[in-house]
């Protein structure tokens, strides 16, 4: 299992599509040749190694399109189990067919099944959360705030 820290930087996570076991230090090679290029979770990218063509899945970019630059940060993924480690202090979560819901003491972080944020929201006072299809609703003492993820 293979984690990988997130502080909105932003981030690319590739899995190579043949049966290779790159050194981390392959990463400056791969950010080399797709500086300046505009990537997106989920798609196939090429990258010309030595002549030959080399196939990558983007597992994961934050956030997504990115456009990769020295600063973005390049991890490679191994095997099948992909993992995410969040800074954020939850209090509960709620997962749906389409999306996750973490709560903290003042914040909701709304994620999809890629781990790419969908919304991040500062409510005070939250008391409780109801989800229910694509609806979020966040109920507070003085306030409710209804969204509609789509």
């Amino acid at each position: 299992m293979q984690g990988y820290s997130r502080r909105g930087n932003m981030m690319i996570i590739l899995k190579p599509l043949i049966e290779v076991d790159l050194p981390e230090d392959f990463v400056d090679i791969i950010k080399a040749k797709l500086k300046g290029q505009t990537v997106k979770s989920g798609e196939i990218i090429t990258v010309d190694i030595l002549g030959k063509p080399i196939e990558f899945k983007v597992l994961y970019a934050e956030p997504s399109p990115v456009k990769v630059t020295q600063k973005t940060q390049i991890k490679f993924a191994k095997g099948n189990v992909f993992e995410v480690s969040l800074d954020f202090k939850a209090k509960d979560c709620i997962i749906t067919d389409a999306f996750i819901v973490l709560t903290g003491e003042s914040e909701v972080l709304i994620l999809n099944h890629n781990f790419e944020e969908i919304r991040r929201i500062e409510f005070e006072n939250l008391k409780k959360i109801v989800v229910k299809g694509d609806l979020v609703v966040l109920i507070g003492e003085e306030k409710v705030k209804i969204l509609k993820l789509q």
